[in-house]
């Protein structure tokens, strides 16, 4: 089996390529350099999936979001495999990783931003709501590692993850109708992909190994990029 420096290696580089090649992709759309696709952030009705237009006012765009946690999430790969004097797998062993879960709330940060944007919840506050809500279900993830009692704070934990998903679920009905490939957006990564980083963390506190974490790693890494490329690709594919 792979270990698990190699992989971190390999998922680095993969989502290196994948900055790299959104980076040339959003670059070469228009002749100015930046992205023609852009979402309004105040006053969007949930109807505004046409993002090519650009009316006055604040801005988010999407590909930047996109570029943002592919280009932490390589970097954070690759400090991993480098394990600076083993401050990586020292953590690993103690069975509390805080350095992914301050990468978790990074990257997965701009993730449920552009679910929010997508499922028309764009209004400014909401945004920040989602931004707040991620960085709290990271933090009980990382207590549910470090905590006597993990499985008390990992139920409380799923609370901001449920706040969340209600709320785009809630944007899409309130949507009328919204493209397909939002729902499969969605549904796929927001429900599926990221209902499986909770089920592995999960089935890791209730075996309390070590071998376990270690399968455990892997799971988070593999999650990670297959959640990333599919959610980059499809937002920078159809807008």
């Amino acid at each position: 089996m792979i270990s698990i420096t190699k992989l971190h290696t390999y998922a680095g580089l993969l989502h290196g390529l994948n900055f790299l090649a959104i980076l040339i992709l959003a670059l070469t759309r228009t002749q100015s350099g930046l992205p023609t696709y852009k979402l309004l952030v105040q006053n969007m009705t949930a109807t505004s999936y046409d993002i090519a237009i650009e009316p006055t006012g604040r801005y988010v765009y999407p590909s930047y979001l996109i570029l943002l946690y592919f280009a932490v999430t390589c970097l954070m790969h690759l400090a991993y495999a480098i394990d600076y004097r083993q401050w990586y797998s020292n953590q690993l062993s103690s069975g509390v990783v805080w350095a992914r879960w301050v990468e978790y709330s990074i990257t997965a940060s701009p993730m449920q931003v552009i679910f929010f944007m997508f499922s028309g919840n764009a209004i400014e506050t909401q945004i920040i709501n989602a931004v707040m809500l991620t960085v709290l279900m990271m933090s009980y993830g990382a207590l549910s590692e470090a905590s006597p009692r993990p499985l008390l704070v990992y139920l409380i934990g799923i609370i901001p993850f449920a706040a969340v998903l209600a709320t785009t679920l809630t944007g899409l009905v309130n949507a009328g109708s919204p493209p397909d490939w939002v729902y499969a957006l969605v549904v796929f990564v927001q429900v599926i992909l990221f209902g499986c980083f909770g089920a592995v963390r999960f089935f890791s506190i209730i075996s309390n190994e070590s071998p376990q974490r270690i399968k455990s790693e892997r799971m988070y890494i593999i999650l990670s990029f297959v959640s990333k490329t599919i959610m980059g690709w499809i937002v920078i594919a159809r807008t």
